[in-house]
């Protein structure tokens, strides 16, 4: 009598084994992100200020003379007295809507806040795209949400997303 030798095809029980215990280790990560509302508002409105301060630094660095003004709160970003001139910015939020505006009242859950060298709630950038207030060693904008993520100014103005 002869023996043949069968092939076996498919996956051992170890192999499966383990691919559940990936895909359960993948899903406990990757859950958050993809079902947390806030958390995805989180990055969101870092790729939003990201925008707002780049556009502001580029203006400023064609615009010498003008006010070159980001303003903060904990919902809101924006460029200020844009048609002033240098020294004459204001400290409040102006009326008038323009493309460096981030208005995050809609996003239950997220705020923002900003460290600087002088603790101020606004950036100034000068011609040369560096922001006064962070030449000491940096500044940092923190993006609290489900998630936390962060942007940072450095001080000779390379702005990032840091998280």
């Amino acid at each position: 009598m002869t023996r043949r030798s069968q092939q076996q095809t498919g996956f051992t029980l170890v192999e499966l084994v383990v691919v559940i215990i990936l895909l359960g280790i993948l899903s406990v990560y990757a859950a958050p992100r993809l079902f947390g509302v806030s958390g995805v508002a989180a990055y969101s409105v870092q790729n939003e200020l990201l925008s707002s301060l780049r556009l502001t630094q580029i203006r400023a660095m064609n615009r010498s003379g003008k006010c070159n003004r980001w303003l903060m709160s904990t919902s809101r970003a924006q460029q200020i007295s844009l048609d002033a001139d240098a020294g004459s910015c204001d400290a409040a939020f102006s009326s008038t809507e323009d493309a460096t505006l981030v208005d995050i009242t809609s996003e239950q859950g997220v705020t923002l806040s900003l460290t600087s060298d002088d603790a101020s709630p606004y950036l100034d950038f000068d011609s040369l795209g560096r922001a006064t207030q962070c030449t000491g060693g940096g500044c940092e904008i923190t993006i609290r949400g489900d998630d936390q993520t962060k942007i940072c100014i450095e001080t000779e103005g390379y702005i990032h997303a840091c998280n």
